[in-house]
């Protein structure tokens, strides 16, 4: 069976594996993804973004939580049984060992504390587990406190990201910053061939229709559709990562695909799943997006 998938409006979901898992950790990640891409996305606008990387600054922050703040954060981030944690080493030492000479992920976190500031005793050992650098600095240095976090995130991603923070960001009650960076870079598990790109009518959200190159690819993928949308899983070289694609059935039926998105319908669609020939055409793009998140 042949199918074509054509791509003038798309959403792009990273997965760290296409298969369901519907408990443990993974389900808390997915669930937490799906709240705050509902928090932060806007109408009409493109979106970027990273979900592991606010999920693991939260973590990393709830390990020293208690009482009620702690409750709070089992709410926020789906912590819904004891032993959840009891995986999270083993699952982040995978995520940050992914490398090859096809790929490369890093995953970098860091705390930045105010210098003789007394913390719980406990806390610098549980949070080994993220492999987070805990590092003292002086907030009231705002300009050398900046600078410092910054070259830490440009030196994690490849002078890719050059500045997280400002001095805007620091005030006379600021105590503690988390700072996470991922860096990845991958290589498709099926080569797009260079000598197939090509322009194509590209159909935005307004209406508009722009000439963009468009890379094609005819290949077995994993693939699934309802009467709402298309989903097609592309592997990078390794298979255990991929880059996933939701195409609404209608043109302009993005909208209604976005407002049902959740960790339920991912977990049906990764149920759903099968290897079918894929006709693929992709759009190529280019996206940055700055999000400021305010968790009450």
């Amino acid at each position: 069976m042949k199918l074509k998938i054509t791509i003038p409006i798309l959403i792009i979901t990273s997965t760290l594996m296409t298969s369901a898992q519907t408990i443990g950790l993974t389900g808390s990640l997915n669930s937490y993804s799906f709240d705050i891409y509902q928090q932060i996305k806007v109408e009409d606008e493109n979106l970027f973004f990273s979900p592991l990387s606010t999920y693991l600054a939260l973590m990393i922050a709830y390990e020293g939580a208690r009482s009620e703040t702690k409750h709070e954060f089992d709410e926020i981030l789906h912590i819904n049984t004891p032993d959840l944690l009891d995986d999270i080493e083993s699952y982040y030492s995978n995520l940050i060992t992914w490398k090859d000479s096809s790929n490369f992920l890093n995953i970098s976190n860091a705390i930045w504390i105010q210098d003789k500031y007394k913390i719980l005793s406990t806390y610098p050992s549980n949070i080994q587990k993220y492999k987070a650098d805990l590092r003292s600095v002086d907030f009231s240095k705002k300009n050398e406190t900046v600078s410092e976090i910054n070259n830490w995130v440009s030196e994690k991603t490849n002078n890719l990201i050059k500045n997280i923070v400002s001095t805007n960001d620091i005030n006379e009650y600021t105590r503690l910053i988390i700072s996470n960076a991922i860096y990845f870079i991958g290589k498709w598990a099926y080569e797009f061939d260079r000598r197939l790109t090509k322009p194509d009518d590209f159909y935005s959200i307004s209406n508009d229709i722009l000439q963009i190159d468009f890379m094609y690819q005819t290949e077995f993928l994993k693939y699934y559709e309802n009467d709402e949308f298309q989903f097609v899983s592309i592997p990078y070289k390794g298979n255990d990562k991929s880059f996933c694609i939701i195409l609404p059935q209608k043109r302009y039926g993005l909208t209604k695909i976005e407002n049902g998105l959740d960790k339920a319908l991912l977990d049906t669609i990764f149920n759903n799943l099968e290897y079918l020939k894929v006709i693929l055409s992709i759009p190529k793009f280019k996206l940055e997006t700055s999000v400021k998140l305010n968790i009450l």
